[in-house]
């Protein structure tokens, strides 16, 4: 009746939402895990529980709905696949948990997460495998980038702001160390003198491995422009030419040509082989040279031998010097080395994992207890929020708000009390909540609360007397008017 009278209606709305967190809110079981992983690997020991306030006497189990042949609050198990599922418990009370759900793996890496992860949680991430002590490395990855790296570490921090991210781990495991004989061919022949530019090389090696580098100098003398071909292509300008982590495509014959001449073309091999044989760009009549057996670094080498048209020349040295004051007077022919060469294999296990951050508590709602206010009564609003069940231990402290300005701090009381209201205290009223330690924090919706006046009763009486005493007035000016009409009929005969 109040609330008809003052023209205005009962919050509905309001005290529904605040029936519907209170109903949100009723005791219902929680399963938890032991480990506390959502993954875990086929053989690992795991219990699961059914958490209930109070306790019940009787507990029923049920994987993907299919009820288990227990009536106990603890499921133990060494993990088979047959234990992947959907579970969820029910009590003798009535109450059921919501399902979580359990991965049994039979892969060389898991990457496992905590069951429940809510927003505000620091958590750990733990990259397991079953060989961990195999592993040579851990690696952490965050969106696709690497983010940690460790021969020791396997489980990664992560802390609130971080989990909205997607994470990978990969764990990297040394098979064997392969050892293999390889063998590398080149041909030396003569370089005839001649009056052209000439050009030297840094390093001075007719092949390369990708990724070598190496510098062309071309000496045409002062004034004079520089130009590089690569099988009569122009690459490059100047009087030096950097080739700078070579590439197969750097392959070709190359040549300098300058504005006094051109040097001799000569050829450049780059190989992404494991072994190649390095003799000069150029090998001229009367002149010491050096042959290289090289390698790439990432091998160990060893068993070194070098042949000439088949011949066995020498061992056990990867540099091998050709002197003319030796009497080798004939440099040319078909030279090979062969080398043993150990490298470690490594094989890369990888696996991804989503995280479910959940609400730690619902967005609050202000309500009150008694609507619409007056002047001088007493006013209590109340900050609503519903706690997940798996949490319910968690300390919220509540803050209260009008027009935007904080009214009351941040306590443990879930309350704000006006004694003696004034028109002064209407406005829109709205609450935050928040953890101890501000990991987590929201606030309300805003609700205005309007406080009447002490003469607002009187206003809505006066107010309505006139309307009645208007609506009478109308309702006889009708009744003379239709009493008018009906003698006019009467009196006036109808015409024929």
């Amino acid at each position: 009746m109040d609330g008809a009278m003052y023209g205005l209606q009962l919050p509905f709305p309001i005290i529904l939402i605040s029936l519907i967190g209170q109903l949100g809110s009723a005791a219902r079981p929680v399963v938890t895990f032991n480990p506390d992983w959502n993954k875990i690997h086929i053989g690992q020991y795991t219990t699961m529980t059914c958490n209930m306030e109070p306790p019940a006497s009787l507990y029923y189990w049920y994987r993907n709905n299919n009820e288990l042949f227990t009536k106990q609050k603890v499921l133990a198990f060494y993990a088979g696949p047959e234990h992947s599922g959907n579970y969820k418990c029910r009590t003798s009370t009535g109450g059921t948990s919501e399902i979580v759900t359990l991965s049994v793996i039979n892969g060389p890496v898991i990457l496992q997460a905590p069951l429940y992860i809510y927003e505000g949680d620091n958590i750990s991430l733990q990259c397991y495998s079953p060989s961990r002590s195999l592993a040579t490395q851990t690696i952490f990855y965050r969106n696709n980038r690497t983010i940690q790296k460790s021969t020791t570490n396997d489980t990664l921090q992560l802390k609130s702001t971080d989990l909205k991210d997607t994470y990978k781990c990969a764990k990297q495991f040394l098979l064997t160390a392969i050892s293999r004989t390889y063998s590398a061919e080149t041909t030396i022949s003569y370089t005839e003198n001649s009056r052209t530019v000439p050009v030297t090389f840094t390093p001075d090696w007719s092949k390369l491995l990708t990724g070598d580098d190496i510098t062309m100098t071309c000496h045409g003398g002062n004034n004079v422009t520089y130009q590089w071909l690569q099988n009569g292509t122009l690459v490059a300008e100047g009087q030096i030419y950097t080739i700078t982590s070579a590439q197969v495509g750097h392959s070709g014959i190359y040549q300098c040509r300058t504005s006094h001449g051109d040097s001799l073309p000569f050829s450049l091999e780059v190989s992404d082989g494991p072994l190649i044989l390095q003799a000069p760009i150029f090998v001229y009549r009367r002149r010491d040279i050096n042959i290289k057996c090289h390698s790439r670094p990432e091998y160990s080498a060893h068993g070194i031998r070098l042949y000439k048209n088949n011949d066995f020349i020498y061992g056990h040295l990867h540099v091998f010097s050709i002197s003319f004051h030796d009497g080798n007077y004939n440099y040319s022919g078909r030279y090979r080395c062969e080398q043993v060469l150990s490298r470690n294999e490594y094989i890369t296990h990888t696996d991804e994992v989503s995280l479910h951050v959940r609400d730690l508590f619902s967005k609050p709602v202000i309500t009150t207890k008694l609507y619409p206010v007056t002047k001088e009564n007493n006013m209590t609003l109340i900050c609503d929020t519903s706690l997940s069940p798996i949490r319910q231990g968690t300390k919220l402290q509540f803050a209260f708000y009008r027009d935007g300005r904080e009214v009351q701090k941040f306590s443990s009381s879930r309350q704000y009390k006006v004694q003696s209201t004034q028109p002064k205290d209407s406005g829109n009223y709205s609450c935050e909540v928040r953890t101890p330690t501000n990991s987590v924090i929201k606030r309300s919706e805003e609700l205005y609360f309007q406080i009447q006046g002490e003469n607002h009763k009187k206003d809505y009486k006066t107010v309505n007397i006139i309307r009645l005493v208007l609506s009478g007035c109308v309702l006889f000016l009708g009744c003379v008017f239709l009493i008018h009409h009906i003698k006019t009929e009467v009196i006036t005969p109808s015409k024929k």
